[in-house]
């Protein structure tokens, strides 16, 4: 990709952006891009700073309907990340109009504390995510109806319920589980109602 796509600032549509160390490639790139639709962004590890993810203004991008975040890159497995992944990740806000989450090659180990304000997702993927063990308050998403995991300990950690009535994974028709040598337990504390609505389970 050429360098300081930022510069087309009438850009609406912006399938992949790969960040990458050299000059024009950051994601401060994306700050002021007023993208809809879908939305690929791979190369995370090559993050230099965490201003640098602020000024990317994910949050501010309300017509985005799909997002993908990708940490691998092809000289991933030789340069270790400038910034850890959890630290890129708690930064990378979207807005809660998003409709679909991809996560792929992430390296830390539990999801950022946002995760829980995508009221209105509707797909989640997660993807050769081998480190994350925590996944606090998926079952609380209440437009969830397709769940993807590879590679989990409990599809929901989330241990505190403030002694409410609890409807897990409230929406959720599609759950799809690949890879599981670590699964110990759908949630790590079994309570209330859980997958009212599923109709499809693949493992």
């Amino acid at each position: 990709m050429f360098p300081h796509i930022g510069k087309l600032s009438c850009l609406k549509t912006l399938n992949v952006y790969t960040v990458n160390p050299e000059k024009g490639h950051s994601l401060v790139e994306l700050r002021d891009l007023n993208l809809g639709g879908k939305l690929e962004i791979r190369g995370l590890r090559n993050v230099g700073s965490l201003s640098e993810v602020e000024e990317a203004n994910l949050i501010g991008k309300k017509d985005l309907n799909e997002l993908c975040l990708s940490w691998w890159h092809e000289d991933s497995s030789v340069k270790p990340p400038i910034i850890s992944d959890d630290r890129v990740f708690e930064v990378l806000q979207p807005h809660t109009n998003l409709k679909g989450l991809k996560i792929y090659h992430y390296q830390g180990l539990c999801f950022p504390s946002w995760i829980r304000t995508l009221g209105n997702l509707v797909t989640l993927t997660v993807k050769d995510c081998f480190l994350c063990e925590r996944f606090l308050s998926l079952g609380k998403l209440p437009s969830l109806k397709k769940l993807q995991l590879f590679s989990i300990k409990y599809l929901d950690d989330d241990e505190f319920d403030n002694g409410a009535e609890v409807r897990n994974f409230p929406s959720l028709e599609i759950l799809t589980l690949t890879n599981l040598p670590n699964l110990e337990g759908l949630l790590k504390v079994e309570r209330g109602e859980m997958f009212p609505c599923l109709s499809i389970l693949n493992i």
